[in-house]
C-alpha cells in the first residue's frame, strides 16, 4: 500500500486506509539523560530491553543518540521500563521538540 508514496490501491470506496488526522506530537531525541543516574547492575538490563523494543543495536543507538525522534508512545514505554526499575526521579529525555507527526501506523 505504502512506498515512497502512498498507492492509490490504498483508497478503498470513499476513504483511504492511509488516512491520518494531521496532529502535533511532543516528540523526544536521545535518551543519555535517562541513563546518567543508572546503576551499573541495572544498565545492561535496560538497555537489552529498549534494543529489543526499538528494533537492534544499529536502531537503538540513533534513538539514544537523537538521530531519531521518540513518539509519545515510544516515551512511554521506556519511561515505564524505568518506573518497573525502581527510576522515579527526574525521567526526562535530552531533547524534545513539538513536531507535525507524519509516521503512517
Amino acid at each position: 500500500m505504502t512506498g515512497p508514496a502512498v498507492y492509490p490501491t490504498a483508497r478503498q470506496g470513499v476513504t483511504c486506509v492511509c488516512y491520518k488526522q494531521t496532529r502535533i506530537i511532543h516528540a523526544a531525541y536521545g535518551f543519555r539523560a535517562l541513563f546518567a543516574e543508572v546503576k551499573k547492575k541495572d544498565d545492561t538490563p535496560l538497555r537489552d530491553r529498549i534494543k529489543t523494543y526499538l528494533g537492534g543495536n544499529t536502531t537503538y543507538y540513533r534513538y539514544h543518540n537523537g538521530e531519531r525522534l521518540l513518539t509519545p508512545e515510544q516515551q512511554e514505554w521506556i519511561i515505564n521500563l524505568f518506573r518497573r526499575h525502581g527510576y522515579t526521579d527526574e525521567l526526562r529525555f535530552d531533547e524534545y521538540r513539538d513536531l507535525y507527526d507524519f509516521i503512517l501506523t
